[in-house]
């Protein structure tokens, strides 16, 4: 299964001006967040500021519809992670192909 490198952050405009109320939507955020680790969804979770996130999913698709799940509180750039054989093997094909033009 492929798995997935989702930078986020959080959308400034979108938070509440109230502690309160920032407080709740933070609390829920970070229960979905709990759920998808326990799932086995996201294998990996930093933040310092800006967050990162290792997670595996079937598709791009389905880690575009992860990110959804967020906004627009939480804006996210998702990188399919791709093995460096499978790199390797793309880049070395594309060079050779070059030389033969």
């Amino acid at each position: 299964m492929p798995k997935y490198l989702i930078r986020y952050k959080l959308s400034p405009s979108k938070q509440s001006d109230d502690p309160k109320l920032a407080y709740e939507a933070m609390k829920t955020a970070m229960a979905r967040a709990d759920e998808l680790m326990e799932a086995g969804i996201f294998k990996h979770h930093w933040s310092t500021g800006p967050g990162i996130i290792i997670a595996k999913l079937p598709s791009f698709e389905e880690a575009y519809g992860l990110g959804n799940r967020f906004w627009p509180h939480i804006s996210m750039e998702i990188q399919e992670i791709i093995k460096w054989d499978k790199v390797k093997e793309i880049a070395l094909s594309q060079a050779k192909e070059a030389t033969e033009q």
